[in-house]
């Protein structure tokens, strides 16, 4: 799973230009990784575990 994360980490750091613009657009993420149904089978339990797994 943290290989997976990690590829779209990477491809989401790299800064692209917009309209031929000279300033880059750089975008940021955080992941939160719950498991269904080892963690949880109820979908706002799984949203609230995959929140607090991103702190």
């Amino acid at each position: 799973m943290k290989t997976a994360i990690s590829k779209v980490s990477d491809g989401v750091k790299k800064p692209f230009y917009f309209n031929n613009e000279t300033t880059p657009i750089v975008i940021t993420m955080s992941v939160g990784v719950a498991f269904y149904p080892r963690m949880s089978r109820d979908i706002n339990t799984l949203i609230k575990l995959a929140d607090i797994a991103m702190y």
